[in-house]
């Protein structure tokens, strides 16, 4: 794994991504940063499987939420998969000004959190 850089030359992009992309399976890819400017915040997410069920997913966007869904199947379907709550996800949403993203499960209940510790502080 690349050690973290907060201005990485272009060098250094160009062998992150030929490595990146000589691997067959990677893992799973989350990306954040800023921008050049550092004034606004970046996130990318890669979604890649080894199965033929993980690989046979889309994001699908709902106002402020991306969901990993499998195209040709329905709620229920998707639901009785094994396994599905790692292979169908809420992966991407907005919760007041924040932003979270995350590779499986988890994204909803973090979002929860900042919403109630929001909340908490808000007099």
């Amino acid at each position: 794994m690349a050690d973290l850089e907060l201005r990485p030359s272009q060098e250094r992009i160009n062998a992150d991504r030929d490595e990146l992309r000589a691997n067959t399976y990677p893992g799973r890819v989350l990306i954040t940063g800023l921008n050049s400017l550092g004034n606004m915040g970046l996130q990318a997410y890669a979604l890649m499987g080894r199965s033929e069920g993980s690989r046979n997913r889309v994001f699908q966007i709902d106002d402020d939420n991306i969901r990993v869904v499998a195209p040709n199947k329905t709620n229920a379907e998707m639901a009785e998969t094994e396994n599905a709550a790692l292979i169908y996800y809420e992966a991407m949403t907005q919760c007041l000004d924040v932003h979270v993203a995350s590779n499986g499960a988890q994204t909803v209940p973090i979002a929860e959190q900042v919403a109630h510790r929001t909340a908490l502080k808000t007099p």
